[in-house]
């Protein structure tokens, strides 16, 4: 809190009314008033009233500017990632795991296709939890383009033990899916003894 407001002084102005000078000081600012008048101590009872007011008033809007400058960012999301390599693709995931309801979000997707063999590359994720296993959509890079970037979330509903993506060769010509490569499983960055019935 800063000092109080106070009067700085009077200082007879040469030929003309007597100056009052107040400084009303609050925090790191400060306003001066300088009010003159040709009989100030007639007014002094209304200054007075009057500095109580501005001082009053400066109080409470520090008291809701301060709370506003003193609130911190948002808590970053928990995240894992991972990526996934071989000759022909590379896939990469970062996974936010949020709590309260459980769910998987943002999930950051970047997928690269770096050879033109006829195979398309896909990318899907896993997860496990207290509804079982699901395996999510595949995403492949569209025709014509050899990277793609997603944007996305799950909400299996229930805890999330774990998660880990696949990425896909699939043939062009038939949509089979030739083989896929795993990421390394990533666990919920956050400790919950009591889920640990749903380990897989």
């Amino acid at each position: 809190m800063g000092a109080p407001s106070h009067p700085e002084g009077e200082c007879p102005n040469a030929g003309g009314p007597t100056v009052v000078r107040w400084v009303c000081e609050h925090g790191a600012g400060a306003i001066t008033m300088i009010i003159s008048a040709d009989r100030p101590s007639s007014f002094l009872g209304g200054i007075l009233r009057f500095q109580h007011t501005i001082l009053a008033g400066a109080a409470a809007l520090a008291a809701l500017i301060v709370p506003l400058a003193a609130t911190p960012a948002a808590a970053a999301v928990p995240t894992t990632s991972d990526t996934v390599t071989e000759n022909s693709f590379s896939g990469h995931m970062d996974i936010g795991w949020r709590i309260s309801p459980y769910r998987l979000d943002p999930i950051h997707i970047t997928l690269k296709d770096t050879a033109a063999d006829g195979y398309a590359i896909g990318t899907r994720l896993v997860t496990y939890g207290e509804n079982g296993k699901i395996v999510w959509k595949m995403r492949t890079i569209p025709t014509g383009q050899d990277t793609a970037a997603w944007t996305t979330y799950a909400a299996p509903g229930g805890y999330i033990n774990y998660a880990y993506f696949q990425v896909c060769k699939i043939k062009v010509s038939t949509g089979v899916i030739s083989y896929c490569h795993d990421s390394n499983v990533m666990n919920a960055p956050f400790d919950d003894s009591s889920m640990s019935r749903f380990q897989g």
